[in-house]
């Protein structure tokens, strides 16, 4: 048993008649509760986590976290963002048709 983890998942976004497919990639969806972004980037993390809370509050989510490997000290790596609005976990019902999934099982 594991965690199920989807990675790679492009995100439509719509704005009245106009739909975007794949605007949006998360890099990982964990148990379809949290989202997790991974950079290796030596720039500050406010930017990326405006776009983590862009992705939750997208995918209608409460929990986000930034992973960035590119620091001195991994606790500098590690942030998590909420989405006060959003759900603790997706409603599943039709969201798999609506994304490009792939799935894997991390163990």
């Amino acid at each position: 048993m594991g965690f199920k983890v989807e990675r790679q998942i492009l995100m439509p976004i719509a704005w009245e008649e106009l739909r975007v497919e794949g605007a949006f990639k998360l890099d990982l969806l964990v148990e379809d509760r949290l989202i997790i972004e991974l950079k290796s980037l030596n720039s500050r993390p406010s930017l990326f986590l405006k776009q983590i809370r862009t992705h939750l509050s997208l995918m209608d989510l409460k929990y986000g976290m930034l992973i960035n490997f590119k620091v001195d000290m991994m606790r500098e790596a590690v942030h998590r963002v909420y989405n006060n609005n959003g759900r603790e976990q997706m409603c599943l019902k039709n969201e798999k048709k609506k994304r490009n999934v792939n799935s894997l099982l991390i163990t």
